[in-house]
């Protein structure tokens, strides 16, 4: 029986030449031997070397499942038995280019990458947006650094950026490089209290890696230096840190679905990089509009990222602004009293209309419905629930409603200018609210 469940891996670094290519392939080694069935996805977008490190040369690779219509079962190699690999390439980046049905079926295909106990995600060093994505998107991320303090500094910054981003689970950390228990202790010792003091975060500290000149020989001999000197210094320190892996306590919590790590994982590198398109400060309104659309259907798409999506509310605001003063328009800022007492929908019309940057005003909780100045009332109608009569003055107004029921009801009052049934459809609703606005203004 397949597995739809594992564990899945983000190896990370803050600047290249660290180790990390050569760390996350001692890693996947080790779990095989250990009868651990194991994919590595070399998403290393600069230098995806791993095929390079151990002298092979695949068919294909990722790009050619992105844009070439290629599957997963026909890009993987299998390495052995039980070591798998996915060959990277540079076509990631491009992702930000493909249409939403085209992304549905790129997450479609991970879908078959069953049956593995653990996937290592091989990431590019840095920053980059592919990185973020990949590594907020997993549940385990270990991030590897030397010594030195350019490494060091780079390693802080990539957690700092993780975390201002939404990192939940505390990161691992792994020091390359070390000459002595001294530097050790202090080199590690240091990294935890400045993350605890400025990000408030806990590192793990998951193993140490001693210098060795033997390690430059897994490009000679094309194999891992586990399996090349498995009774080396770096030998057993790759399975001191594979045995704290496979014995960390709570494994279940760390479990996930391949495919919705990279549904997560394509969908915020999509708004990453619209993001990023508002940095460039494009001024020709056509591709800031654009840009706008794409904002928007990812915000929807990203409701357990708040700080992710309060940025892109802003940046819907910015940009609005820009439009509007480079194509001389009015404000289209409208306020909007929503009032129900079912919560939930009553939440999801409020999400809808921010995303559509209005303003909303939830009118329960506002006595005096008289003195607000609104556009446009949306009464979702709850049957088994009267309204009290403050609610009920909402009727009196000469303020539009819009009224939305399960059933074919309709209440009788002059200033019920629209009637939706719900469920409803977003866009359909979205053009109700602006003709409602539109007649009333």
């Amino acid at each position: 029986m397949k597995k739809s469940q594992c564990r899945i891996i983000s190896v990370a670094s803050g600047k290249g030449g660290v180790g990390k290519t050569s760390f996350s392939l001692n890693l996947a080694y080790n779990l095989s031997i250990q009868k651990k069935k194991v994919c590595i996805i070399d998403a290393d977008l600069g230098l995806a070397n791993i095929d390079v490190v151990l002298g092979i040369n695949p068919k294909y690779t990722l790009e050619d499942m992105i844009f070439n219509g290629k599957s997963v079962e026909e890009i993987i190699y299998p390495v052995d038995d039980f070591l798998h690999l996915l060959p990277g390439s540079s076509g990631i980046p491009k992702l930000a280019d493909l249409s939403p049905s085209q992304r549905r079926d790129l997450i479609q295909k991970f879908s078959s990458l069953t049956g593995y106990d653990f996937i290592i995600i091989d990431n590019s060093p840095g920053i980059a947006p592919s990185v973020l994505s990949f590594c907020l998107a997993t549940k385990e991320l270990i991030v590897i650094t030397t010594p030195e303090p350019t490494s060091i500094t780079d390693g802080y910054a990539l957690i700092k950026s993780l975390k201002e981003n939404g990192l939940y689970y505390p990161p691992f950390l792994v020091l390359n490089r070390a000459k002595s228990r001294e530097q050790i202790k202090k080199v590690m010792g240091r990294f935890q209290e400045v993350c605890k003091k400025f990000l408030g975060i806990s590192i793990l500290f998951l193993g140490v890696l001693f210098e060795e000149s033997i390690v430059g020989e897994e490009l000679t001999h094309n194999v891992p230096i586990s399996k090349l000197y498995p009774n080396s210094l770096a030998g057993k320190c790759y399975k001191l840190i594979t045995d704290r892996i496979l014995n960390r306590p709570k494994q279940n919590l760390f479990l996930s679905d391949p495919t919705e790590v990279i549904k997560q994982s394509v969908i915020q590198f999509t708004a990453r990089i619209a993001r990023q398109d508002f940095d460039k400060k494009v001024e020709d309104p056509l591709a800031l509009i654009n840009s706008l659309k794409i904002l928007i259907q990812n915000a929807k798409s990203l409701k357990q990222d708040k700080i992710l999506v309060e940025k892109i509310r802003q940046q819907l605001k910015e940009v609005e602004s820009l439009v509007d003063s480079y194509l001389n328009t009015a404000e289209l800022k409208k306020k909007i009293g929503v009032l129900s007492q079912d919560i939930p929908m009553k939440n999801l019309i409020t999400d809808i209309l921010l995303d559509r940057n209005f303003d909303v005003i939830d009118l329960l909780s506002v006595k005096d419905i008289d003195s607000l100045e609104l556009d446009l009332i949306i009464y979702y109608h709850l049957p088994t629930k009267k309204l009290s009569d403050s609610h009920m003055k909402i009727f009196k107004t000469t303020t539009p409603i819009l009224l939305i029921s399960h059933f074919n009801y309709f209440i009788h009052h002059k200033n019920i200018k629209g009637f939706l049934k719900s469920p409803f459809n977003i866009e359909d609703f979205y053009l109700e609210v602006d003709r409602l606005i539109n007649e009333n203004s």
